[in-house]
């Protein structure tokens, strides 16, 4: 099971999400995880450190999902290359374990080696709920630690991001229809080109 403060690899891409917890947890590649297992320690450069500073609440009809696809538009599908995302702020105090772990499983949609939050009072009501408060310590950010670089999201105004894949002219016009009508933003997702680009 998790706990705040461990490490973990995993040869899957949605290993990053143990990053909720306040766990750093790397997917690795299948090779990697063989090797670890006959006793071979696994070779990882230092990743690099990037703050996020969250601010606000999510307004009513918006998720943490659009927080990470907010980011995913800001940073590219490769932006998160040699990189740790480490959510902090009062807007990332507000949100519970579950939506963490969308933001820091999909983390690797930017090519980041793993995203982190506190292991904080959410953490703690988590582990609880499920029967598991031994497990919790306290780890919150150093108020002192060096990033390479420092991002801001004001989580009160993300809109609902529509996400979308290749697509011809007359299906971009509509989904920037749809954006438009909703206030929301069409975000590219995955990696996957638009024939018209239309951001937020």
């Amino acid at each position: 099971f998790g706990a705040p403060g461990k490490i973990s690899m995993g040869g899957d891409s949605h290993t990053p999400h143990g990053g909720a917890i306040g766990m750093l947890c790397i997917g690795v590649g299948g090779m990697d995880v063989a090797t670890a297992m006959t006793g071979v320690p696994m070779g990882l450069k230092m990743p690099r450190v990037v703050k996020v500073n969250l601010v606000g609440a999510l307004k009513p009809g918006v998720n943490a999902k659009e927080i990470i696809l907010e980011m995913l538009r800001r940073e590219s599908v490769k932006g998160g290359l040699g990189k740790v995302y480490e959510y902090v702020g009062p807007g990332a105090a507000a949100l519970e374990v579950p939506a963490r772990a969308t933001i820091a499983n999909m983390g690797a949609e930017m090519g980041a080696t793993s995203s982190i939050f506190p292991a904080d009072g959410q953490v703690k009501k988590f582990l609880t709920a499920q029967g598991r408060a031994h497990a919790y310590r306290e780890l919150l950010p150093d108020e002192d630690a060096e990033s390479i670089k420092k991002l801001q999201r004001a989580a009160a105004l993300s809109n609902p991001a529509l996400a979308a894949g290749a697509l011809t002219g007359a299906q971009a016009d509509a989904m920037r229809t749809a954006a438009a009508n909703t206030g929301g933003a069409m975000t590219g997702f995955m990696g996957m080109g638009m024939a018209a680009n239309a951001g937020g």
